[in-house]
């Protein structure tokens, strides 16, 4: 099997695709971090879980999609969930 090169340009788009994906996760992480100090952490926080809602939502969200998850009956599971994952809790008032 004969090796094709790589060239620099495919390398330099790769790193961006990369650096982008971590950037995205990264983000997702300090947002919800952010949410859980701000939001009371009582047995009556309640949570709707918020996808983009686009034909990027992945098969491990889509589900989820719409949920209200509750603190008191346990089912508050913070994304993100995957790399490049978009979606987040909203507290609900």
């Amino acid at each position: 099997m004969e090796r094709e090169e790589v060239t620099d340009d495919e390398i330099d788009n790769l790193n961006k695709l990369v650096a982008a994906s971590l950037i995205t996760t990264a983000i997702a992480i300090a947002t919800i971090s952010a949410l859980a100090q701000v939001t009371p952490e009582d047995q009556g926080a309640v949570y709707i879980f918020r996808t983009e809602g686009d034909d990027r939502v992945c098969p491990i969200c889509e589900p989820l999609a719409g949920e209200i998850m509750k603190e008191s009956d346990g089912t508050v599971v913070f994304p993100p969930f995957h790399e490049n994952c978009r979606c987040m809790l909203d507290p609900v008032a």
